[in-house]
């Protein structure tokens, strides 16, 4: 409804709507999830975060997560707004909001009392990443009065969401505490031994920022479909580096590159699920680049050319189908005599 009737919408409304989104998205992440832990536990924890220096937001870092930082870790840096818009699902929800700014840090009482996060709400965030990633892609097409601050409020919201996403996906110990206490959220295969994860909402939040990158350097006919230079440029450089990080990632836990992980890590112990849950978005992500043009084909071309032949590798059916589109309708432009 946002993207057929969003024409409609002026900037300001458009500005509360992107805020009660942000919003909503925040509440519904189980941030208080890492407080479930015991100091034991929590220790052995190690906290992924964002390279600040303009590094991808999917290069992760490490270092310990201590109970004194553990509330600025995983509490939100933004303020929390009264959602009158939507009275009805913050009650079907049962969000409960702070009243003062920054929000208390939660009691070992109320994470005992919500003991593992609920289904219900990873729904919602699920919806919510896949709502803002259509907004961002059709705001462009569909002429909606999104501004550029907007736009990179919203996309930064969708940014936090798959990065805390994957904080909880590397934390090992507090997955397997979380089946522990009868988590099964996000396995591959409900009757297997694999850790309960986010796993959806990392994949769900990659695709669709990726998506909007994508949408940003289309190539139209009509060049009023187009993003303006300046955001085709920013746009290029953040898909580069996220598309290039998540196909090495995926070579290293297929086992066809090791080599790709960084920083003296080893491959993670659930590589396999995290194989079967980035697949989908490896094929999404092989389809879009087969339909650049030459000019933006050859941009990447020095990175991007050694990881598709490491591709051919995986055995994967989907995945070099895939492939083989980007080679016979994308690579094989820039073979042809001119």
């Amino acid at each position: 409804m946002l993207v057929t009737h969003g024409h409609k919408f002026s900037a300001g409304v458009w500005g509360l709507i992107v805020d009660e989104l942000r919003n909503i998205m925040k509440r519904a992440e189980p941030t208080w999830i890492f407080f479930a832990l015991s100091r034991e536990d929590e220790a052995k924890i190690l906290e992924p975060h964002i390279d600040c220096g303009g590094e991808s937001p999917s290069k992760l870092q490490t270092s310990s997560l201590s109970s004194s930082t553990a509330a600025t870790v995983v509490m939100s840096s933004h303020e929390p707004s009264v959602l009158g818009m939507y009275p009805d699902v913050v009650a079907t929800l049962g969000f409960t909001f702070a009243t003062s700014f920054p929000p208390k840090v939660i009691s070992a009482e109320e994470v005992k009392a919500q003991r593992i996060p609920s289904c219900t709400h990873l729904a919602v965030l699920l919806a919510l990443q896949r709502l803002a990633g259509n907004v961002l892609a059709s705001r462009q097409r569909e002429n909606l009065s999104i501004s550029v601050g907007q736009a990179r409020s919203l996309l930064s919201c969708l940014r936090e969401s798959f990065v805390f996403a994957r904080k909880v996906n590397d934390a090992l110990p507090l997955r397997r505490y979380l089946q522990r206490v009868g988590w099964r959220y996000g396995r591959t295969v409900s009757s297997s031994n694999e850790l309960p994860s986010l796993l959806p909402q990392e994949v769900m939040g990659k695709q669709q920022y990726l998506q909007m990158l994508f949408t940003a350097l289309t190539r139209s006919i009509n060049k009023n479909d187009l993003a303006p230079f300046e955001e085709q440029e920013e746009a290029r450089g953040y898909m580069a580096r996220m598309v290039q990080d998540t196909l090495e990632e995926y070579l290293a836990w297929t086992g066809v590159a090791p080599q790709h992980i960084k920083d003296g890590k080893v491959v993670p112990a659930d590589a396999k699920q995290r194989v079967e849950s980035f697949t989908p978005l490896i094929v999404a992500t092989l389809r879009e680049i087969a339909e650049f043009d030459n000019t933006e084909l050859q941009r990447h071309m020095s990175w991007l050319y050694p990881l598709l032949t490491l591709l051919m590798l995986v055995p994967n059916v989907k995945v070099r189908v895939a492939l083989s589109n980007v080679f016979s309708k994308g690579i094989r432009q820039l073979l042809l005599p001119r």
